[in-house]
C-alpha cells in the first residue's frame, strides 16, 4: 500500500507531471518523464478514489532545470516550486520501494 514518507526508486523510465506551484492561486503543469534510478518521495496518503498520487524528487534541484521550463523558472516573484504526479499504476509497475515510513519502521 503507497502511504505518505514512503521512497520509491524508478525501475524503469515513467509519465509524470511536473505540477509548479506559484503564489498566486494558479497550478501549471509539463508532461515529463521520470529516468530509470531517480528516487522520489510520497507526500500525502492517497484518497481511497485517487489515481494518482503527489511526491517529491529526491533529486529536486537535478530534476529542476530539466523539468521545470526556464519561462516559468525566472518567474522569481511569484514562482515557489515543483512537485510531481504519478500515477499509482506506474509506481506499483514500475517502482521499487526503498524506504517505508509505516507503523512498522523502515525497511
Amino acid at each position: 500500500m503507497i502511504k505518505s514518507g514512503q521512497r520509491y526508486q524508478v525501475n524503469q523510465a515513467i509519465p509524470v507531471i511536473c505540477m509548479t506551484a506559484w503564489k498566486s492561486p494558479y497550478t501549471g503543469g509539463h508532461d515529463r518523464v521520470l529516468p530509470e534510478g531517480e528516487e522520489f518521495i510520497i507526500d500525502h496518503d492517497p484518497q481511497e478514489a485517487a489515481t494518482a498520487v503527489y511526491a517529491t524528487a529526491v533529486n529536486y534541484e537535478k530534476l529542476h532545470k530539466v523539468f521545470v521550463p526556464w519561462t516559468d523558472r525566472i518567474r522569481f516573484y511569484s514562482y515557489v516550486g515543483y512537485y510531481l504526479c504519478i500515477d499509482l499504476i506506474q509506481i506499483e509497475k514500475h517502482c521499487s520501494l526503498v524506504v517505508s515510513h509505516s507503523a512498522e519502521g523502515p525497511k
